[in-house]
């Protein structure tokens, strides 16, 4: 999600549709942590390596 909010940021030039991309990603990514989370298919610890692993790779 963090390279569509860099693309959208750098290639868009409207600003409510860069404003909404922005949202969309950081609530569906938000979404899908907890989601995961609640369901059990991974541990905190994972989310935060991989956080931190994007966050790195980006």
């Amino acid at each position: 999600m963090l390279s569509l909010i860099y693309q959208a940021n750098h290639r868009s030039s409207n600003y409510w549709l860069r404003k909404g991309t922005n949202i969309f990603s950081v609530l569906f990514s938000l979404f899908m942590i907890c989601g995961r989370l609640l369901c059990g298919v991974h541990w905190c610890t994972d989310i935060i390596g991989g956080v931190l692993l994007s966050f790195g790779l980006f």
